[in-house]
């Protein structure tokens, strides 16, 4: 999850990755529904979080799909999660983002890349790094 400016070096390590591995990776994106399934079975969430919430989430989700169906949920410390179960875009919050950049980033890795991220460097970069730090490449 990117929570600061994107400085020199990390596009290019982003770009090195991609590079490297792009070609021989393939479209593992799974849809909206699979990834509020797999988020509500992993976090056990409560399903509520506030209404300006919910509406920031639908709005950003429009952008994927005219007509987004919207999951809001609350975790323990205050991160709020909403999923598209449409389109799979998912959104996290929380006042103190520390907490929310491992949810996003397992959400991330969960949902998977589609086509148009596997010929975005960055994304995939990305993407690559997290499976990086797990020890998936």
């Amino acid at each position: 999850m990117i929570t600061q400016e994107v400085t020199a070096a990390e596009l290019a390590a982003w770009k090195q990755l991609w590079e490297e591995h792009a070609a021989a990776m393939c479209e593992n994106r799974i849809d909206g529904t699979a990834l509020d399934a797999y988020f509500r079975e992993s976090y056990h969430p409560d399903a509520v979080a506030p209404d300006v919430f919910r509406d920031v989430v639908f709005r950003n989700a429009q952008e994927q799909t005219p007509e987004p169906d919207i999951a809001v949920y609350t975790l323990p410390g205050g991160v709020w999660v909403g999923i598209d179960r449409v389109s799979g875009y998912f959104h996290v919050e929380c006042e103190y983002m520390a907490k929310a950049v491992p949810v996003w980033d397992d959400l991330f890795l969960h949902r998977g890349l589609d086509r148009q991220d596997l010929a975005n460097y960055v994304v995939t970069g990305q993407y690559l790094q997290l499976q990086q730090h797990r020890g998936e490449i």
